[in-house]
């Protein structure tokens, strides 16, 4: 990606959060982490992915459980074990 790729992201990420997209958050907020990932920053990826990790859940998005593992597996998020592990986030019903 180009230097210029995290002050897109950034204009973005503002832009969503006027229009509280939360599906458009998560995505940007990853788009942040892989950013930073590539340049070596595993902190500021991390702090991205939490943030694309807690607006995937509010918006009820399949992508949380991966951006989770991510988490886990950066040593930023701990292994859910036992009746949590199997539990599921229930989405409220539509209408």
């Amino acid at each position: 990606m180009s230097a210029n790729a995290i002050e897109r992201i950034d204009a973005d990420l503002l832009a969503a959060h006027e229009r509280s997209d939360g599906p458009a958050l998560a995505w940007l907020y990853e788009a942040a982490a892989a950013v930073k990932e590539e340049q070596g920053d595993v902190d500021a990826a991390c702090f991205f992915l939490t943030q694309a990790y807690v607006f995937a859940l509010e918006a009820g998005l399949d992508q949380s459980a991966a951006l989770r593992g991510r988490l886990v597996a950066n040593g930023r998020e701990e292994a859910p074990t036992g009746p949590i592990a199997e539990a599921r986030i229930a989405r409220p019903p539509e209408g």
